[in-house]
């Protein structure tokens, strides 16, 4: 699906439990229908016309009726397939949504009891449970209706069997012995029928789980991630912003202005700070330079706007990243610098003066990043960024939760490299600002020192 190419102003908004959900949920009816059917489904096809072919042969009135019962049959299912579809698609919408409700709510135990709001999560429960048993009562209710519309038609069938053969035995036209070979493929006939229900209602279902699928599909298609005329820069010396704008939507529906018409040249080598007070857009700003908001164009690297660069191989190789917010997976801290390609045993003679940190990330290599402090997890991930030695070093708040002797070798690290990278910080320490050599002030719009 490479839901992970998803716009990340877009992503940072899904809930995670109901996209695990909705993933495993739709590749598994998908996959679960095409295995189930690749065979079974030519072969119903096929049987029906044999059937009747030799019930031709036998009785040519029996054979008109089954057709224009069949012919009946299909334009019925064939009348109720968009509504099968869309109560379907409904229906595995309000299965995603209720999961993620249960999920939310067990990821909160602790404040929940910490705070006794047992009562509140009982009602977000009930409240979830209350959006979504009407579509899985509509779904059973209309599930219900096509087994008794099967066994409608199957009753049709043997009615009429019984009927024309009763008649046709008594005329002395038909014998037992062929009442029976009939009423054999008659038998065949309504097993094929009910195979062709049973496929009719899984490719419904089937095909709901497929477009829900194919809506990300069609969003990454849209974004050009797939594009082969893309740049691949491999050094950026400076990246330019032009005339940006940048707004986020409030939970009330209001949109606030973040960034209106900022415009700057980072170049390279050489080091920049970003200040100003919470909520200016310091951390939007790098994103959008980053590329992992859309910048409409505003955002250029070496005079090439990002919308026209490879950012994935751009990303592999000139730029580095210390996002402000550390996320900490179950694995161990070696697990994940091989996860982030900067592997420990092959990158730590490449870090120079940062030895606090290098020690302090040598320690930490068997323990599960779960288990890590907030200043801990966030040596690891300023180690492996730093020690990729990319043309570009993205650091945002990087001093949040370190020492006083890590604070100071980094800042030392900064001044360092000036002449060597081009490193970009966002950070309200006064130490860091210090060791740069201009400050972007997005409260005054002030630049230089």
């Amino acid at each position: 699906m490479r839901f992970e190419r998803d716009d990340y102003l877009v992503s940072r908004t899904i809930d995670p439990a109901y996209t695990t959900q909705r993933i495993i949920s739709d590749s598994s009816v998908v996959s679960s229908f095409v295995l189930a059917n690749f065979i079974s489904a030519p072969l119903s096809i096929v049987a029906i016309p044999i059937v009747l072919l030799i019930i031709w042969s036998i009785d040519s009135t029996l054979a008109v009726f089954s057709i224009i019962l069949l012919i009946v049959y299909f334009c019925v299912i064939t009348g109720l397939r968009k509504l099968l579809y869309r109560v379907t698609y409904e229906k595995k919408e309000a299965d995603s949504a209720f999961y993620a409700a249960i999920a939310s709510q067990l990821n909160q135990i602790l404040n929940i009891q910490l705070t006794s709001s047992y009562g509140k999560s009982e009602q977000a429960l009930d409240a979830g449970f209350k959006s979504y048993f009407p579509k899985v009562l509509r779904s059973g209710k209309l599930s219900y209706s096509l087994t008794s519309l099967d066994g409608l038609f199957a009753a049709l069938f043997q009615a009429v069997i019984l009927v024309v053969s009763g008649v046709r035995i008594i005329n002395g036209a038909m014998s037992i012995g062929e009442y029976t070979i009939i009423g054999t493929y008659f038998a065949v006939l309504f097993k094929t029928l009910k195979s062709m229900m049973s496929l009719f209602k899984s490719y419904q279902d089937a095909k709901a789980s497929w477009d829900r699928t194919a809506i990300a599909t069609r969003e990454k298609e849209r974004s050009g991630w797939n594009r082969t005329d893309l740049a691949k820069l491999d050094e950026i010396n400076d990246i330019s912003v032009s005339d940006l704008e940048f707004s986020v939507a409030l939970p009330d529906g209001s949109v606030r202005e973040v960034l209106g018409g900022f415009s700057f040249k980072f170049s390279g080598p050489g080091t920049y700070c970003i200040v100003g007070e919470n909520g200016r857009g310091k951390t939007s700003l790098l994103y959008l330079m980053l590329g992992l908001y859309s910048s409409k164009g505003k955002v250029k690297y070496n005079g090439v706007p990002i919308e026209e660069c490879d950012l994935d191989y751009i990303r592999a190789r000139e730029i580095s990243c210390c996002p402000q917010s550390c996320f900490a997976p179950d694995e161990t801290v070696k697990e994940l610098l091989e996860y982030f390609d900067t592997p420990f045993s092959s990158y730590h003679r490449g870090v120079d003066g940062l030895l606090s940190l290098e020690n302090s990330v040598k320690e930490l290599l068997g323990k599960r990043c779960s288990a890590l402090s907030g200043g801990e997890l966030r040596r690891v991930y300023l180690w492996s960024a730093i020690s990729r030695k990319s043309s570009v070093l993205v650091l945002d708040e990087p001093t949040t939760g370190l020492d006083a002797v890590s604070r100071a070798e980094l800042a030392a690290y900064v001044k360092r490299n000036k002449q060597s990278q081009l490193i970009i910080v966002v950070s309200h320490d006064d130490e860091m600002v210090g060791a740069v050599e201009g400050v972007v002030d997005l409260g005054s719009m002030y630049q230089g020192k």
